[in-house]
């Protein structure tokens, strides 16, 4: 199941939770459980990465049977709606960022961040993708942003992990 919501959206909806939003040092990705503050210039992925290569592996191959697996549903090409631009990107598998793959909410939403270029065109985009993991360990994948256009970000987070718009 594809879910696609505009960023806006899940701002307002985070911010309803109380969650306070603070752009002072935004990260470009989310840090894992453990990963600490964010530091005063970020770098691209998060801080700290899940450590467990067996748990990086299997969401690796997770993301990449999901991208698969909604390929199939619209003609073998993964199709993402884009509300900002209000068209639908075609796209094909870059790369899954592996070593930046990360827990958060205490080990029950994996995060991973991937590369994905336009069929039959010149763009690029990054995704982030988020899967809630039970405690039998099966994955289901809730979300899947588009957070840069050309390595143009529409997006970062805070230190507390919450989506930030881009000024």
């Amino acid at each position: 199941m594809r879910v696609q919501v505009p960023f806006i959206m899940i701002g307002l909806i985070l911010g309803l939770f109380g969650r306070a939003i603070s752009a002072e040092h935004p990260q470009e990705h989310p840090t894992s459980q453990n990963g600490g503050a964010a530091k005063e210039h970020p770098k691209e992925h998060p801080n700290k990465a899940a450590k467990d290569k067996t748990f990086q592996n299997d969401y690796e191959k997770f993301v990449k049977e999901y991208l698969a697996s909604e390929a199939q549903k619209t003609g073998g090409v993964y199709t993402i709606h884009d509300d900002v631009e209000n068209k639908d990107w075609k796209l094909e598998l870059v790369k899954v960022h592996k070593n930046k793959i990360c827990m958060l909410q205490e080990g029950k939403t994996c995060f991973a961040c991937a590369d994905l270029k336009e069929i039959g065109g010149n763009n690029k985009l990054d995704l982030d993708f988020y899967a809630k993991k039970s405690e039998d360990g099966k994955m289901t994948m809730e979300r899947v942003l588009i957070h840069k256009v050309n390595d143009k970000p529409r997006f970062t987070y805070d230190k507390n992990n919450t989506i930030v718009p881009v000024k």
